[in-house]
């Protein structure tokens, strides 16, 4: 994610993430849904003064049906962090569902889930919570294939060990492992090759 990327974080709650990338964001690029207002309230008086939220201009609807076509818009990035670790099987399918209808080619949405223990599904209608529901790798792909798009499952690091995934529109040849993992730009990538390839004052000249 650059400066100049849209985020669309799914579930942004009290802004115990998206605070940062509020931050790191150029200004209007930050989008935030939640079905409680009072916890995004909470997040800016606990984060933000007011000024700085002018400043950034972050972006919220309070939408419990993962409505994302309310902000009117497509997204570079998509951000579902521990809301699959709740959620029943067809509420996973209407948030992906929703998600494709603001993806352009170019789109990369992340999501969080914990994976099955014993080889089962949850199997319940309710969102659990504080409680977590778990799901089979196989189960969660083919929901987001359902949805007609691509899921890809990465072993990257998560403090409470829930397992990723990136979710692609299908067909557009997006090498998401290279667009995730930051060669798309690295500031320590470009210094090296800078120092490799200068011929510093004093250095030895064939």
């Amino acid at each position: 994610m650059r400066e100049t990327s849209s985020l669309l974080d799914i579930g942004c709650g009290s802004l115990r993430g998206g605070r940062f990338a509020i931050m790191y964001l150029r200004p209007g690029r930050y989008f935030g849904i939640d079905r409680e207002e009072w916890l995004i309230q909470d997040g800016l008086q606990s984060h933000f003064g007011e000024e700085q939220v002018k400043r950034r201009q972050p972006t919220f609807i309070i939408d419990e049906d993962f409505t994302f076509t309310k902000f009117d818009r497509k997204f570079d990035f998509l951000m579902a962090n521990s809301i699959f670790t709740h959620a029943p099987q067809w509420q996973v399918s209407k948030c992906v569902t929703e998600a494709q209808k603001v993806m352009v080619p170019e789109t990369v949405f992340l999501a969080t889930f914990f994976e099955s223990l014993d080889g089962t599904d949850y199997e319940g209608e309710e969102w659990l919570y504080p409680d977590i529901v778990r799901y089979r790798k196989e189960t969660i792909s083919n929901i987001v294939n359902d949805a007609g798009l691509d899921c890809h499952h990465f072993e990257w690091p998560h403090p409470f060990n829930q397992k990723w995934i990136a979710a692609t529109l299908p067909g557009v040849g997006l090498d998401v492992e290279k667009a995730l993992s930051g060669h798309v730009y690295s500031y320590e990538a470009a210094l090296e090759r800078r120092r490799t390839e200068t011929t510093w004052p004093g250095s030895a000249t064939n």
